[in-house]
């Protein structure tokens, strides 16, 4: 599953690195699995944000405990 306008960098900068870090982090193993990795923690606000966006939007797609936890109720 991809996912489409709200994974735009200026979205998701609002929602800031520790908020998205502590949501993407558990689910690393499971990126790496599917080739996807997380942005360097040292990246300058934009690099960092704009390859999250690509992460949201990757070929492989995410892992599927990760699109569940992100429609969880």
């Amino acid at each position: 599953m991809k996912f489409g306008g709200s994974t735009r960098p200026k979205c998701l900068k609002p929602v800031g690195r520790e908020l998205l870090g502590s949501l993407f982090g558990p689910f690393g193993a499971d990126l790496a699995a599917k080739s996807v990795a997380m942005p360097a923690a040292e990246s300058e606000d934009d690099a960092y944000f704009k390859e999250l966006s690509g992460l949201a939007m990757a070929q492989a797609g995410l892992p599927d405990i990760l699109i569940e936890t992100l429609f969880a109720r």
